[in-house]
């Protein structure tokens, strides 16, 4: 077998300029999947740090117990600027949720009291 090697200042500096991103969100199962990809589409496209070419998109993924699972697609210009965008996209898509009267999905518990027993008596064995 041939191996060649190479110096790494053979190659240039690689950059990578921009990469496709993206974050979950789970929506309560009464909100109707068609109006759920709207906002979350709205709220990622009013994130101005992401780039709008490609424009981001919105997939529904999954239903859970907790909701419909979205994923909200978008480009970063570049790695060094992946926390922002995720910070910036969410933020907008908390706006958005909002202002369209809504919240991301959350676990609803019930609790009830128990009404405590009286110890039955003990049975005789015959």
């Amino acid at each position: 077998a041939f191996l060649q090697t190479w110096p790494n200042s053979f190659f240039p500096s690689i950059v990578i300029v921009q990469y496709r991103a993206q974050v979950n969100v789970v929506l309560d199962h009464s909100v109707e999947v068609v109006r759920a990809r709207n906002i979350l589409l709205e709220g990622a496209k009013a994130a101005s740090i992401i780039l709008a070419n490609p424009e981001p998109d919105v997939r529904a993924t999954s239903f859970s117990l907790d909701g419909v699972v979205y994923a909200v697609r978008y480009w970063v210009p570049s790695f060094a600027a992946d926390i922002d965008c995720r910070d910036r996209v969410l933020q907008a898509i908390d706006s958005a949720l909002r202002e369209a009267g809504l919240n991301s999905a959350r676990r609803h518990a019930t609790f009830e009291p128990i009404e405590p027993t009286k110890p039955s008596p003990p049975s005789s064995i015959d």
